[in-house]
């Protein structure tokens, strides 16, 4: 969905430029600590976004992603992205290639 570049990280797959993005203009990030002490970004509803300019699929992509992951911890979310095959391919800090988001798990 955003055409980004991904690199295999110790937490699971990251955007290339991962913190630039969190200081983008709208995007309402807290820096906060674990619950084992860890310095984390927590990402969380930006108020009066204009989501108009995302199409209808896109939406539904976005709902999907909520409804499987508004539940979970970090460690859940790792735990789930180190069972990717695009992570289990991969080595810590290499690109992961485009060609395996076609193989995320479905949910």
């Amino acid at each position: 969905m955003t055409g980004m570049v991904y690199k295999h990280g110790a937490m699971g797959a990251l955007p290339i430029g991962h913190y630039g993005l969190m200081n983008l203009e709208n995007i309402n990030v807290q820096e906060e600590i674990s619950d084992n002490y860890d310095s984390m970004l927590h990402v969380y509803p930006s108020k009066n976004m204009d989501y108009s300019i995302l199409s209808e699929d896109e939406k539904a992509i976005l709902e999907k992603v909520i409804a499987k992951f508004k539940n979970f911890k970090a460690k859940d979310i790792v735990d789930y992205m180190h069972e990717e095959k695009a992570y289990k391919e991969t080595a810590a800090g290499e690109i992961i290639p485009f060609s395996l988001a076609k193989e995320i798990r479905a949910f």
